[in-house]
């Protein structure tokens, strides 16, 4: 139950930045429509990004046994929405670097969790 209120926490940290990285977005770009989609294609494989590390993560503790294939899963995902972004929009070079905005939340979303939800002043000492 714990660690799925953690991967909640994930995903409303990378909706909350999503939110504020396509209203930025939306001013300074000129292809506003190329931005949003594509970013919203790769926000959308970092949430899927998350919950897939999670089951890992799970089937690892019961299995004690280390398997990489979601670990290729998830990169070959992660090429398929820079393929998918780069076939459907003519704006190619915006449409790649918003899905890459849109992937690297996982990374930034991990910093904004462990800083407002996480640490050693949250936990309880027993």
């Amino acid at each position: 139950m714990k660690d799925e209120k953690i991967v909640k926490q994930f995903i409303y940290v990378i909706i909350f930045i999503a939110l504020i990285v396509i209203a930025i977005g939306s001013i300074i770009t000129k292809n506003k429509t190329t931005f949003i989609v594509s970013y919203i294609l790769g926000t959308l494989g970092a949430i899927l990004y998350i919950i897939s590390l999670y089951y890992d993560i799970i089937s690892l503790n019961l299995k004690r046994k280390i398997s990489k294939k979601g670990y290729y899963i998830r990169y070959i995902f992660s090429a398929s929405i820079f393929l998918l972004v780069g076939v459907i929009f003519e704006e190619k070079l915006t449409a790649i670097i918003s899905a890459f905005l849109g992937l690297i939340n996982v990374k930034i979303s991990a910093y904004f969790v462990g800083f407002l939800f996480g640490g050693g002043w949250h936990e309880k000492k027993d």
